[in-house]
């Protein structure tokens, strides 16, 4: 007998929070988790809806949905990158959701 799947949407385990306070010294990560049936795929953008991708050596996108802002050097900053709001979304055929604006905070650190 076939059992058809029952889809749900995505809802998030854990959501980004408002603020993200780092230094380039410390760099800093933003965690996003969702469930939902299928599994939701977890993506990152920018306030503009632009969508977030790595940046060599500044930002990393991993594929469990966390967003790494690694440490660097304070010549190395990008407003782009280091003082940007993003969003987490979470996806699947279902539907998806959207996090709240998480804002970096930003204190450079001498090098």
């Amino acid at each position: 007998m076939w059992v058809q799947e029952e889809h749900q949407g995505p809802t998030f385990v854990k959501e980004p929070p408002d603020t993200l306070d780092f230094s380039n010294m410390t760099g800093a990560t933003l965690e996003c988790t969702a469930t939902g049936r299928p599994e939701p795929k977890v993506t990152w953008t920018r306030v503009d809806e632009t969508l977030v991708t790595d940046v060599s050596r500044l930002r990393q996108v991993l594929i469990n949905g966390t967003l790494v802002f690694k440490p660097f050097k304070a010549e190395d900053y990008r407003q782009d990158v280091h003082t940007a709001i993003y969003k987490c979304v979470a996806s699947n055929p279902t539907g998806s959701v959207v996090s709240r604006d998480t804002q970096e905070c930003y204190k450079a650190l001498n090098t």
